[in-house]
């Protein structure tokens, strides 16, 4: 499977519940902008169960004949995709590699505010002219005190919902091995980090400039007192003897 490919999902830690709503509300996104509330994990209760009833709900309208694959979000463990698949009957299948000639319903985002929620699914159909296409709708739905239930899909163009790579789902116990194996060498990075600044040496300050001192110009020569009877004063030309 190569490193561990950590999907976005913001999921509450806790229940962000309300009294009589225990259980019933969360706080995600699959994949969505990063937001600094909680864990990361595709397959908390109500994504999952939001994405369990977006899949039933445009399977039944928008079926196809035979067996067919269900992509789900990126992180989405075994045991999660074994439940999922299992709600929607014998010719649900669970992705074992990356490439598949089976139709595929593909999950790329979850959203979820408290009681409200909207899956984006994209899903095998065919146009005007018999040809095979992908589709995307988004599913609308409410959960309250009760499981979730939709109450409208808003359906668009083809090509405008993307489509994600094939995720294959791989075991808990090993999604939590390689979560904590990158939260480990995250940490170690940041150790690593703090050590080289703190040895590495501070520059040293540069010796402030001294300013040259101004030349001083020769003092011109005094000539003697006029009145003194022994001194001679006259002017030499320069360059010239006595």
């Amino acid at each position: 499977m190569g490193a561990f490919r950590l999907v976005s999902v913001i999921a509450a830690a806790g229940m962000l519940g309300l009294p009589g709503l225990t259980g019933c509300t969360s706080y995600t996104n699959v994949p969505g902008p990063d937001a600094a509330i909680a864990m990361q994990d595709p397959n908390a209760r109500q994504a999952s169960r939001a994405v369990q009833a977006a899949l039933e709900w445009t399977v039944r309208r928008h079926p196809v004949d035979g067996p067919f694959l269900i992509n789900l979000p990126v992180g989405t463990s075994t045991e999660t995709a074994t439940t999922i698949a299992e709600s929607l009957g014998p010719m649900a299948r669970v992705p074992d590699s990356q490439s598949t000639d089976l139709p595929v319903y593909h999950i790329p985002r979850v959203w979820i505010r408290m009681s409200d929620g909207k899956v984006d699914v994209v899903y095998p159909t065919k146009d005007g002219l018999g040809r095979e296409i992908d589709r995307g709708v988004t599913v609308w739905m409410n959960a309250g005190v009760r499981p979730w239930r939709v109450s409208r899909g808003q359906y668009w163009s083809p090509g405008t919902v993307p489509v994600p790579e094939i995720w294959v789902p791989i075991p808990a116990e090993e999604l939590r091995a390689q979560a904590e194996a990158e939260r480990a060498a995250a940490r170690e990075a940041r150790q690593a980090a703090a050590t080289e600044r703190r040895a590495r040496p501070e520059p040293a300050e540069p010796a402030p400039e001294r300013d040259e001192p101004e030349p001083r110009p020769a003092p011109e020569p005094v000539p003697p007192p006029a009145d003194d009877p022994g001194t001679v004063y006259r002017e030499v030309p320069p360059g010239g003897g006595d």
